[in-house]
Order: C-alpha cells, then sequence, then structure tokens
C-alpha cells in the first residue's frame, strides 16, 4: 500500500467488484479497535440488489456515526480484462453501480477507483508476475476466512480484501471530509 497507514480510517467502506455478478463488502473499524470488521458480504445481480448494498453501506456508517466511502474496482485496458467485449461488459457493471450510488445520494468524491493488481499486491502479496486470476481468488477467499472467519465465494472475498485495503489507503483518506477550522 502506498502511504498505508497502519491504523483504520475512521470510516465504513463499501467495496465493490462490478461484475455481472458482482461482490461487495461493508468493512468498518471495529468500534474502540484498532483493526477493521467486515461487517458483511455479498453478491448484486440486480438493481434492487445494488440499491440494498448502498442502504446497508450507509445504515453502517449511520449506527457507527462515521463517514461513507465506496471503494471499487477498477480494470486495465490489457491482460485478463483487456478485450473491447469485456472492457464495454464491465464499464456496463460498474454504471449501474454508479447510478445505484448516485440514487442513494453518495458523491462522486466519496468513490474510490483501484486496481485488481493493487490491492491483491498489498493484501495479499499477490500483485506480481505469475499470479493468475485463479490463485487470487483462491488467495482471498482463503484471506478472509482466515482473517474474518467468513465463508464465502470469490466475488465476496474479492470485495472483503477490496475493503480492508479502502481502510488503509491514502485514496481513501483522500476521500473522507476535512475538519473543519474549529473543530475538532
Amino acid at each position: 500500500m502506498t502511504s498505508a497507514s497502519p491504523k483504520p480510517h475512521a470510516c465504513v467502506v463499501l467495496a465493490v467488484d462490478p461484475a455481472k455478478v458482482s461482490g461487495w463488502a461493508i468493512v468498518a473499524r471495529a468500534p474502540g479497535t484498532a483493526s477493521e470488521l467486515a461487517c458483511g458480504c455479498n453478491t448484486a445481480r440486480t438493481a434492487d440488489a445494488r440499491r440494498r448494498a448502498a442502504e446497508s453501506a450507509f445504515a453502517a456508517a449511520f449506527i457507527a456515526g462515521l463517514p461513507l466511502v465506496v471503494c471499487a474496482e477498477r480494470w486495465s485496458s490489457h491482460g485478463a480484462f483487456g478485450g473491447a467485449r469485456t472492457q464495454r461488459g464491465l464499464g456496463a457493471a460498474w454504471g449501474r453501480w454508479a447510478e445505484a450510488l448516485e440514487i442513494a445520494g453518495v458523491p462522486k468524491r466519496r468513490i474510490v477507483r483501484v486496481y485488481a493488481q493493487t490491492w491483491a499486491g498489498a493484501i495479499l502479496s499477490a500483485g506480481g508476475r505469475g499470479w493468475t486470476r485463479e490463485r487470487r481468488e483462491a488467495a482471498s477467499i482463503a484471506y478472509v476466512k482466515r482473517r474474518f472467519g467468513i465463508e464465502c465465494g470469490a466475488d465476496e472475498a474479492a470485495a472483503v480484501c477490496l475493503g480492508v485495503y479502502g481502510m488503509h489507503c491514502a485514496e481513501v483518506a483522500a476521500a473522507l471530509p476535512k475538519a473543519r477550522k474549529g473543530t475538532r
């Protein structure tokens, strides 16, 4: 993690791995600790499921009294996601999430996009050569089970890992609301 914070940011992260079947997770700082807590994860295939994910994240942020930041996976135009048809499909999948987040009232400045190689390199040490998508998926599933005791599929595991990355990365820190002068 570039400029990573060792302590989780004071926020709730809705992490989204947008695709035809999107994995999503809510990750927050565990109350009274310096550790993350995976509040839940699931998949979304429909507009209603994406809306429920956004509502769940807003509820978690409201209950915790913390700001919400969305951390979504972004794709490079080469490698496994490089084909024009794949790029169009992934763009359409992200567009459905962007619309759900807009309807839910998430400001664009609270949305951060991160390449899969970036979060996987930081969380799984899986950013380098020799890491196939299948290997990254297996490592994500194992990480989530070991760290949080959650058994889930590859889509949800990727979202949880992305959320953990988001809780420490500089990009999310930059998206957090700034403290106003005269307040602490």
